[in-house]
């Protein structure tokens, strides 16, 4: 899903530097071979829009912080991601806060390591 969402991401002539794909979002699987309107439907029930967003590095960070925050146990809220890659410590406990359920912030050391975009680590003077 975020990879068919980052080809189709494109503002000014430049394909996004990443998506994001919320897993619980994805309802099912397409098989192979020439996908229906009906298989799209399946895998999207909930009329998503594809929505640009400028940000900075940290938002990107605490994005994923919060995504990896039940880690080892499943969650919808896993983001699926394309042109960004990172590993997560699953052995430290989760920095994340939650106020009524929203992010808060991040307390103690962080469980996302090694964020990269196509390869390169993210870079804090740029806008992504």
């Amino acid at each position: 899903m975020a990879d068919a969402y980052r080809a189709l991401a494109w503002h000014n002539g430049v394909m996004a530097d990443m998506a994001f794909a919320n897993g619980g979002g994805i309802r099912s699987s397409i098989e192979a071979g020439e996908p229906t309107y009906g298989d799209v439907i399946s895998v999207q029930p909930f009329n998503n829009q594809l929505c640009y967003v400028e940000t900075l590095d940290q938002n990107i960070l605490d994005a994923l912080e919060m995504s990896v925050r039940n880690l080892p146990e499943a969650s919808g809220g896993f983001q699926q991601v394309a042109g960004l890659s990172f590993t997560a410590r699953t052995d430290l406990p989760s920095p994340v806060q939650l106020e009524n359920g929203v992010f808060a912030g991040i307390e103690g050391e962080r469980r996302v390591r090694n964020a990269q975009v196509d390869g390169q680590p993210l870079d804090a003077a740029r806008r992504y």
